[in-house]
C-alpha cells in the first residue's frame, strides 16, 4: 500500500473507518466513519454513527495499540463524524483543539506506519467495531418520551438555561468560546454524578451478553444528549438564526483533569508516555494503564474516571451566525492569561507572544446581544425541541425493517 492511499481500517460490516484529514498523524489518529450503503443523511443516520465514533474514540484512547491517551468525537459542518486521538507525548495535540478537518481522499499526509502499527489497528478494529454495531441495533431513543420543558433561567458563567427534561439540560452562553451561538446540552441527576467520558462503559453481565439486550446507559445518553444539540441546529436554520451548520463536539480539551504535571497539573502520565520507537508497541505498565478504565462495573467505572481524569461528559454545538469556519481558541482565557504571565515571567517572549494572540482571540469574540439571544429562544422554544426530537429521533436507532 502506498503512502498516498487511503488507509481503511474496517468496512466488514455495514459502516466504515477511514484515516483521513490533514492533521498531522503525529498528533493522533483521526478517523472518519461513514455509512458503506451511502444511506440517506437522516438525523438517525447521523446518530448511529456518532455511536460507532463513540467506540471508535474508546478504542482510539483505551487500547494497548495507540499512542493516544484521549478522543476527541465531532460532526463537522459537512456534516461528516469523527474520532480524533490525542497524545499526551505532543504538546501540540494534548488538551488542544483539533483543527478544522479537511479529509484527504488520497489518504493522510504521511505514512500511518511512522507512528501506528497498521494491521494490529486493523485487528483491533475489525473485532470491536461490530460489537458497537450489535448495541446500536438494541438502542432506542427517549424511550419515555422527550418531555423537555422550556425555560429561561440564568445560569453561572453568564449563560442561560434555555430547556430542561429529567435527563440533560440545554445552556446558551451568552458570551461563549466564538463570536455567534454557543450551546451546551449537559446530563443532570444521577447520570451528572458519574458520567466522566463521553465513551464511558459499564461491564455487563454474561446473561446480557448471550442475549446481546445490554443497552450502554452512558452512550445512549451521550447518543441522546447529540441528538438534542441536532434539534437546536435544526431549528435555529428553519428561524435564520443561522443560515449553515455548525459543528458538534465532545472533546474536553479544557478539563483541568486531563492537565499532565508538566503543565503545571496534578496528572501523571509517567505510564502513558511511548516507551518504543517501534509503532505499536507499548511496555505492560502502559497498555495496563489505559485499559484501566475499559470493563468495570458502574460504580467502579465512575471513581476511577474521576479520579483520574476529572472531566465531566456534555455536548458542545457551535453555532457561527453567518457559513464560517468555526475556529476554537486553543486555552481558555484564564489559562492562556497564566500560561502568558508564566512564561514572561521567565523572560520567554516568544512563548508569551503565542498566549497573548489567543487572549486577542478571546478578546475578539463578541457577546450575543439581547435581540439574538431572544431570536434563538424563540426559535427553539414553544415546545418546538420537543417535537423535533419526537418527529426525527425517537425510537429504535436503527428501524426494525432495516
Amino acid at each position: 500500500m502506498s503512502e498516498s492511499s487511503e488507509i481503511i481500517l474496517h468496512n466488514n460490516t455495514g459502516q466504515e473507518l477511514k484515516v483521513a484529514g490533514q492533521q498531522p498523524l503525529q498528533h493522533g489518529l483521526n478517523i472518519k466513519i461513514t455509512e458503506k450503503d451511502k444511506s440517506p443523511a437522516t438525523p438517525k443516520a447521523t446518530l448511529r454513527k456518532i455511536v460507532t465514533a463513540l467506540g471508535t474514540a474508546k478504542a482510539i484512547a483505551e487500547s494497548g495499540y495507540t499512542r493516544d491517551v484521549w478522543a476527541n468525537t465531532r460532526r463537522d459542518q459537512r456534516g461528516d463524524i469523527w474520532a480524533i486521538g490525542r497524545v499526551p507525548d505532543e504538546k501540540n495535540s494534548w488538551r488542544q483543539p483539533v483543527p478544522h478537518l479537511e479529509d484527504s481522499p488520497g489518504g493522510p499526509n504521511e505514512p500511518i506506519d511512522r507512528y501506528y502499527d497498521r494491521n494490529k489497528l486493523k485487528r483491533l478494529f475489525d473485532l470491536y467495531i461490530p460489537q458497537w454495531e450489535k448495541l446500536t441495533k438494541h438502542m432506542a431513543l427517549f424511550v419515555k418520551g422527550v418531555n423537555g420543558k422550556d425555560e429561561k433561567t440564568e445560569i453561572e458563567d453568564n449563560g442561560l438555561r434555555l430547556w430542561t427534561n429529567d435527563k440533560y439540560e440545554v445552556a446558551l452562553w451568552k458570551q461563549g468560546h466564538l463570536t455567534g451561538y454557543h450551546f451546551m446540552v449537559s446530563p443532570i441527576g444521577e447520570l451528572k454524578n458519574f458520567f466522566q467520558r463521553q465513551w464511558q462503559t459499564v461491564m455487563e453481565s454474561p446473561g446480557e451478553i448471550a442475549n446481546q439486550t445490554m443497552v450502554q446507559k452512558y452512550i445512549l445518553a451521550t447518543t441522546e444528549a447529540t441528538a438534542v444539540v441536532m434539534a437546536i441546529e435544526n431549528l435555529l436554520m428553519q428561524a435564520n438564526v443561522i443560515t449553515a451548520p455548525g459543528e458538534i463536539h465532545n472533546s474536553g480539551n479544557w478539563a483541568k483533569g486531563l492537565q499532565i504535571e508538566d503543565q503545571g497539573g496534578a496528572l501523571s502520565l509517567d505510564y502513558l508516555r511511548s516507551s518504543s520507537s517501534n509503532p505499536g508497541e507499548y511496555s505492560p505498565q502502559r497498555k495496563a494503564e489505559k485499559r484501566r478504565h475499559a470493563r468495570l462495573s458502574e460504580k467502579a467505572a465512575a471513581d476511577r474516571e474521576k479520579n483520574d481524569f476529572g472531566t465531566n461528559m456534555h455536548i458542545h454545538g457551535y453555532f457561527p451566525p453567518e457559513a464560517s469556519q468555526v475556529n476554537l481558541p486553543a486555552f481558555s482565557r484564564p489559562e492562556a492569561v497564566e500560561k502568558r504571565d508564566a512564561a514572561l515571567k521567565i523572560g520567554d517572549a516568544e512563548e508569551a507572544q503565542k498566549y497573548e494572540e489567543i487572549i486577542s482571540q478571546w478578546d475578539r469574540i463578541k457577546p450575543l446581544t439581547a435581540e439574538q439571544i431572544d431570536r434563538a429562544a424563540s426559535a427553539i422554544g414553544a415546545g418546538k425541541i420537543n417535537r423535533w426530537l419526537t418527529d426525527y429521533c425517537q425510537g429504535d436507532l436503527i428501524p426494525k425493517s432495516i
